[in-house]
């Protein structure tokens, strides 16, 4: 539980000032939450949509344009620090957009990622209504690849194409990024949590099951006490009985 709640916590305080916008719980007009945890990424997929994103992948996520334009006066008049804000809005009704209740999914489902294929970054990534349109634009032209020696072809045959590797190296025919991490990124983060606090809920359950089938052999034993008595009587009694 520990490990799930330290986990949680570092995705939940973001980057950069971004902790000032949260820190009373909301109360700021038009603050969403953190962009990392409205998310839904491909199981595998996480480093590879925190390279994409950037900076963008420890935002904050904000209703639309005119609360973000009052969100950085108000960070710049209070001397607050700075923040990177992803800004909501209609979204342009893509293959990834979902119908939302309350401006979230109601049915959102992991989606799938298989490694050895080449597949557009945006299939890998869902989250609310609102911001389909700013995920569609910062996830937009760039394919995830399985290794560099995939996407350097696809680069070659194409220089306006940009790849990204699972392991979050991207690649373009006029910039590169990557290399050895130096730690887990935001997203990547989230998704060690989301996967400790379902080993923790699966204990929780194997513990409570154990804790069932326990209640129910003491019941057993007690039972298999009570008819050994009774038989132990009665075999009492048919000696006094022959005596």
């Amino acid at each position: 539980r520990a490990r799930a709640d330290a986990l949680g916590e570092a995705v939940r305080q973001g980057a950069d000032g971004s902790a000032v916008l949260l820190a009373d719980g909301g109360g700021y007009p038009g603050v969403l939450g953190p962009l990392a945890e409205m998310l839904v990424i491909a199981d595998g997929a996480a480093e590879a949509i925190a390279a994409v994103l950037g900076r963008s992948a420890g935002a904050i996520a904000v209703r639309d344009l005119d609360a973000a334009a009052q969100i950085l006066g108000w960070l710049r008049e209070s001397e607050a620090g700075r923040a990177d804000l992803v800004i909501g809005g209609a979204g342009t009704g893509g293959a990834t957009s979902s119908r939302a209740t309350g401006g979230v999914r109601s049915d959102r489902s992991t989606p799938q990622f298989d490694r050895s294929g080449v597949l557009p970054a945006r299939v890998l990534v869902d989250g609310p209504e609102e911001l389909s349109g700013a995920l569609d634009r910062l996830l937009a032209g760039v394919l995830v690849v399985p290794d560099l020696r995939t996407g350097l072809e696809l680069v070659r045959a194409d220089s306006s194409a940009a790849v990204v590797t699972a392991d979050g190296d991207l690649l373009g025919a006029h910039w590169a990024s990557g290399g050895a991490a130096d730690g887990q990124s935001l997203l990547g983060l989230r998704s060690a949590a989301q996967q400790a606090a379902a080993e923790l809920t699966e204990a929780e359950h194997a513990a409570q099951r154990a804790e069932r089938e326990l209640g129910r052999a003491s019941l057993d034993q007690a039972q298999a006490r009570q008819v050994q008595a009774q038989a132990q009587a009665a075999l009492a009694e048919v000696d006094a009985a022959a005596a």
